[in-house]
């Protein structure tokens, strides 16, 4: 399981049950699984700017698959496309490679999934991410936000929700 341990820089780890944690990547961040558990695909400057890049969780090799700046990648189900958020462009377009399956990563070129997230979501939120893909990779699910003169965030807190679950009928 990776996480982001976020200090003077963001650095991802990998943790196993029972086992310390290790450090996976330095000064990087948003780490995602790829579903056969061969692959880590994550953000980091490594190229000098932020990009997306894709390691296997063991042994070498290291493949940058944003060509410009790239950020916060996810997976699709079935491991055949990587999708991420060009952070280059100001309207911050949705964007997918194919990946092809076998022992070295390798993908095809990055092309325009939805073109213009900007306009609606937030998609600035390293180290976290704020979006993630449906299984047949044809929906995406966003924190949507609002800028009209908003100057407080609300927050809603239900207490005592369990009570309302309806446990004897599983």
């Amino acid at each position: 399981m990776p996480y982001t341990r976020v200090g003077a820089t963001a650095d991802i780890f990998l943790v196993s049950r029972g086992d310390e944690p290790r450090l996976f990547e330095e000064k990087a961040s948003c780490p995602s699984i790829s579903p056969d558990g061969r692959w880590i695909a994550y953000s980091s400057p490594g190229s000098g700017t932020s990009s997306v890049f894709v390691r296997p969780i063991e042994g070498d090799g290291k493949w940058q698959v944003s060509p410009d700046l790239g950020g916060y990648p996810r997976w699709s189900a079935d491991g055949r496309r990587l999708f991420y958020i060009d952070i280059g462009s100001t309207k911050r377009p949705l964007m997918a490679v194919d990946v092809v399956p076998g022992d070295i990563f390798s993908a095809g070129p990055p092309e325009v999934v939805i073109e213009n997230l900007s306009a609606a979501f937030v998609t600035a939120t390293a180290p976290a991410v704020n979006w993630d893909v449906a299984p047949a990779g044809d929906r995406f699910a966003f924190v949507e936000f609002e800028s009209r003169g908003q100057s407080a965030a609300q927050i809603e807190v239900a207490l005592n929700w369990t009570q309302n679950l309806d446990l004897e009928s599983e």
